[in-house]
């Protein structure tokens, strides 16, 4: 049985009543047992006022490099504010289980950029010509690039939910619907374009890229893949070459074999 203290029973039944006339709690507070429970004096040190007046909450000063080095996270591979000259710890650095072992993207980025450019000389070459615009085939454009690399997930759909910056893609139980109903879209908008190219072919370029950008359908590589499937578009609708990818954002790399080949840091 718990024991209840005199003066908490005295607030008790202040309070208890119906009324509490103006200052009824002054004498409340002075028939109190403050010496007994000892609320005067204990913890004098906490009660004491910081010198100047300062409260013990007040801010400091922010770290001269605390707004860059958490800066916000641009497009994959990028940084709004990289860091204004600090370096990211080791444990950063995110690693990728693959066939040639532990690698980091800097590391895997020249053996993927040669798997994308024989993708794309598969494409001019017409390997594609025929084929259906549907989820197969994209599955198919990313076994292509992550063959040999990354099998564990190279031409499935991923198997767990990602936050892509401030988007939220749809949860990944839902993908395998979400890039049939893409796909079927992107069929009925191509069969309904015009035979003479209008803002209805940007449209359908538009979306073709930005759906596919939303829904982030596999686990990792989406960025080319996309860069790969608007290659293949472009030759069905007969279209010039383009490259989707910002100027800015372009750099070149070394692949193990052969002529340097420009990509980007987008996943």
């Amino acid at each position: 049985m718990k024991i209840v203290p005199d003066w908490i029973k005295k607030l008790l039944r202040r309070f208890g009543q119906e009324a509490l006339p103006r200052g009824s709690l002054e004498p409340l507070l002075a028939e109190a047992d403050n010496p007994a429970h000892g609320l005067e004096t204990g913890n004098q040190t906490l009660a004491q006022p910081l010198a100047g007046g300062a409260r013990p909450d007040s801010p400091g000063q922010p770290a001269a490099e605390g707004g860059a080095e958490h800066g916000v996270r641009g497009r994959a591979g990028g940084s709004a504010h990289a860091g204004a000259g600090t370096r990211p710890p080791p444990a950063a650095i995110r690693y990728l289980n693959t066939a040639l072992g532990a690698l980091g993207y800097a590391e895997l980025a020249p053996h993927v950029a040669t798997h994308v450019q024989a993708l794309q000389s598969a494409i001019a070459a017409g390997e594609f010509d025929g084929r259906t615009l549907d989820e197969d085939l994209l599955l198919e454009l990313h076994r292509r690039i992550c063959a040999g690399l990354i099998p564990e997930f190279a031409g499935r759909w991923r198997t767990s939910d990602v936050v892509v910056g401030d988007h939220e893609p749809p949860a990944y139980p839902l993908v395998p619907q979400r890039m049939r109903e893409y796909a079927r879209d992107l069929q009925a908008r191509l069969a309904a374009l015009p035979q003479k190219p209008d803002d209805l072919w940007l449209e359908a370029l538009a979306f073709a890229e930005g759906r596919l950008l939303s829904i982030h359908p596999v686990a990792d590589f989406n960025g080319r893949v996309i860069r790969v499937f608007i290659d293949l578009l472009t030759r069905v609708l007969k279209l010039p070459e383009v490259d989707p990818t910002p100027a800015r954002q372009r750099r070149t790399i070394s692949p193990p074999c052969g002529p340097p080949i420009a990509m980007t840091g987008e996943r």
